[in-house]
């Protein structure tokens, strides 16, 4: 039996030979035969760590990796006093549930585990556990891996490749600002799974070989003849395969222009770590009784949790499993939201889409989906659609460590040639199957679980991705009220009820000349009669009186209302509208006239207003904050906007309805009449009776005491 108290002072011939240490404190009691016998990579691990301070290894799969950094940490630990190790990857998993698992494997049997202290979270040396330890730290911020200064220390980045480059940038700052060093050392290990980053970096960079020790576990032609795995790889793949350059050699990925998802982008998803929060979907791709699988795979907002597989069961079954899952998630989750399902709706999924569909009990919506559907403008069917969308969830997303998974993402490619409308199209699953010999069975269903296309709700087009530039700042881009005294300008203003009995509105300028819209004021009030329009309206015209000095009246501006505040349509307001005697009365009284927008269209002042953004003819001033909330959020409900709490969305395309039909809307010069002049888009002049008699009629009109007229239909190149 080995003894009970361990003295550490016994320990100190081994502190620059860890081979020999992890022999004879740890291999030698570990109850197998033969003895276990550290492999060459592990070896040149133990002697470069010894004769460097910074040592960054790249590795592919099956080299010993884990296990020679496992039993690098007891010795650090039990020859150094005082000693810190500190242990990092970018998912918690890697390090509780593979590194210090695989620390405790080789403890249990060891005289060590009596000086050293294991426990899921740390080891700790029995004569200091407070100040004597390692500890696992997850590399989810720079706070978690600052703040280390021990004489003694050493930090690992496990899985280094999928560590953020500014987390290894602060692992770099502590280790070197340490002020205390005696002895500071550093080891990054990882798959290659990026040509970017700080870890590639430490490979490729020639300026920094003269800090880092390199190391590339590279298995020879004779270990990859023997190596089961590594041969399987190959076969599925080929040599040059991103899969195999990585897992098997140790290389960085070389890229396949073809793939539909590339290794690095995958990788990183499998290492990145996303909340649990918004909503939670259910993909299922089934099978019955042939050698495909029936796969589902569950997402609780940008978080993929590990999928479920189910080999040969009929579709009865199936369903029972759905059923059996959204239970579970409810309860796990405490979740009372819907839980949308989708699967694909062809061959075997419709009869399990058609029976969920009656289950009223459990709060679904079953989505059927079709992977065969005819497509789009770009994508040639409803799978080719989903790729495309994943291929942008794919750098916000956490999916799990899976390398069924990861083969099937990264192996799948897109066709090589467009079909005959120039589109492109997914791989088929034959293809597939003929090259790697099986179904892509779970990146079906994680494409089902991540796809927006068959959703009842997307974000309205264009609104979303507004650039920047449509928000200005009122200081910077001040409203030009001069410009109406010009006649360049019009001033629009807007009132919208809602159903609540609510008011919104929007104040706004129309620049004839360029076109432009500007927002400059919002406001919403809850109302029980007309008085509150008075108010409203009365604070844009003191914020312009006071802001500009002018003297502008309600009266003054052009207002349109909505059809509910003329009781016009179904969903009028409860008060009295303005159709009644009350109402034209206090118009009278105050000298406001609001105007009803009887065509009003909704879907085509949408695409007006995305037009117009996209034109750059919007700005909306950053004091505007609740209308920018609103125009960034809004969405469509089984293609039709969500009008509940968006007064201010509607208010505004109120304001664009009334551009469109008196064809303000347009960018298009007006012509100069009646001086027979016309002023084009380019800024040409055309007359008709020439350059000289445009001049002299200019003349007349200047002399004449129109100036501010004239001005106001010319451009700025001709007012020079």
């Amino acid at each position: 039996m080995p003894e009970a108290n361990l003295d550490p002072r016994l320990l100190a011939k081994y502190i620059n030979h860890p081979i020999e240490f992890i022999d004879d404190l740890i291999f030698r009691f570990y109850p197998i035969s033969p003895r276990p016998k550290l492999n060459r990579y592990q070896k040149e691990l133990c002697q470069a760590i010894v004769e460097n301070d910074w040592v960054s290894v790249r590795s592919g799969r099956g080299r010993g990796k884990t296990t020679g950094v496992a039993l690098l940490i007891p010795w650090y630990l039990a020859t150094r006093p005082m000693a810190r190790v500190v242990a990092t990857a970018p998912k918690i998993d890697l390090l509780h549930d593979i590194l210090w698992a695989e620390i405790n494997k080789w403890l249990q049997y060891s005289p060590l585990k009596q000086l050293l202290l294991w426990t899921k979270e740390k080891v700790e040396c029995d004569i200091a556990p407070n100040n004597w330890y390692a500890v696992a730290r997850t590399a989810k911020s720079k706070e978690n891996l600052s703040g280390y200064h021990e004489s003694y220390q050493l930090m690992i980045g496990e899985e280094a490749s999928g560590i953020a480059d500014d987390i290894l940038e602060t692992i770099e700052q502590t280790q070197l600002n340490n002020e205390n060093k005696k002895e500071i050392k550093t080891i990054l290990i990882s798959n290659p799974t990026k040509v970017t980053g700080y870890f590639y970096k430490t490979h490729r960079l020639a300026d920094w070989e003269k800090f880092w020790k390199r190391l590339h576990f590279k298995p020879t032609d004779h270990e990859v003849e023997h190596d089961a795995g590594a041969q399987r790889t190959i076969k599925l793949h080929g040599k040059d395969h991103d899969l195999t350059r990585v897992n098997v050699y140790g290389e960085f990925p070389a890229g396949n222009p073809q793939a539909i998802l590339s290794y690095e982008e995958v990788s990183d998803a499998m290492n990145r770590t996303a909340p649990a929060e918004g909503m939670i979907e259910i993909g299922v791709d089934v099978a019955r009784f042939g050698d495909d699988n029936t796969v589902m795979f569950f997402r609780y907002g940008y978080k993929f949790f590990p999928c479920r597989v189910f080999k040969k069961q009929d579709t009865a079954q199936t369903e029972d499993d759905i059923i059996t899952l959204v239970r579970e998630l409810r309860r796990d989750f405490k979740y009372d939201k819907v839980i949308r399902i989708k699967i694909d709706d062809s061959t075997f999924g419709g009869g399990v889409v058609d029976h969920l569909q009656r289950n009223k009990l459990d709060g679904i919506e079953v989505v059927p989906c079709l992977f065969g559907s005819m497509g789009n403008d770009f994508y040639a069917n409803g799978a080719s659609i989903m790729a495309s969308e994943m291929k942008v969830l794919i750098s916000k997303i956490e999916l799990p460590r899976d390398d069924i998974l990861l083969e099937e993402m990264c192996g799948r490619n897109w066709e090589k040639s467009l079909d005959n409308r120039g589109r492109q199209r997914i791989e088929s699953k034959d293809d597939f199957k003929k090259r790697i010999h099986r179904s892509p069975d779970r990146f079906d269903a994680c494409l089902l679980c991540g796809s927006s296309s068959q959703e009842r709700e997307k974000i309205l087009p264009k609104l979303v991705s507004m650039r920047g530039e449509v928000f200005k700042d009122p200081e910077k881009y001040p409203v030009r009220f001069d410009l109406r005294q010009r006649g360049r300008v019009e001033l629009f203003g807007t009132v919208w009820h809602e159903k609540d009995i609510s008011l919104n509105c929007l104040a706004t300028t129309w620049d004839k000349e360029l076109g432009i819209l500007t927002i400059y004021y919002e406001g919403a009030v809850r109302m029980m009669g007309p008085d509150p329009i008075v108010d409203s309206l009365t604070n844009v015209c003191e914020m312009y009186n006071s802001q500009y000095r002018t003297d502008y009246k309600p009266r003054q501006f052009m207002w349109y209302g909505n059809r509910a505040m003329f009781g016009l349509n179904d969903a009028a307001i409860g008060f009295e509208n303005i159709k009644d005697g009350p109402y034209m009365l206090w118009m009278i009284k105050h000298s406001i006239s609001i105007l009803p927008n009887f065509f009003f269209d909704l879907g085509g002042a949408i695409l007006q207003l995305n037009k117009m953004l996209d034109e750059g003819r919007i700005i909306i001033h950053k004091d505007c904050s609740e209308l920018k909330r609103q125009l960034e959020t809004w969405t469509l409900e089984n293609d039709r906007p969500d009008t509940d709490n968006r007064g201010l969305c509607m208010a505004l395309c109120n304001i664009i309805s009334m551009l469109v039909q008196s064809k303000r809307a347009k960018k298009e010069p007006h012509p100069l009449e009646p001086y027979g002049v016309r002023i084009t888009a380019t800024g040409e002049i055309i007359t008709k009776h020439g350059k000289t008699e445009f001049l002299n009629n200019a003349e007349k009109i200047f002399a004449s005491g129109h100036q501010a007229k004239m001005l106001a239909l010319l451009p700025r190149v001709i007012e020079k």
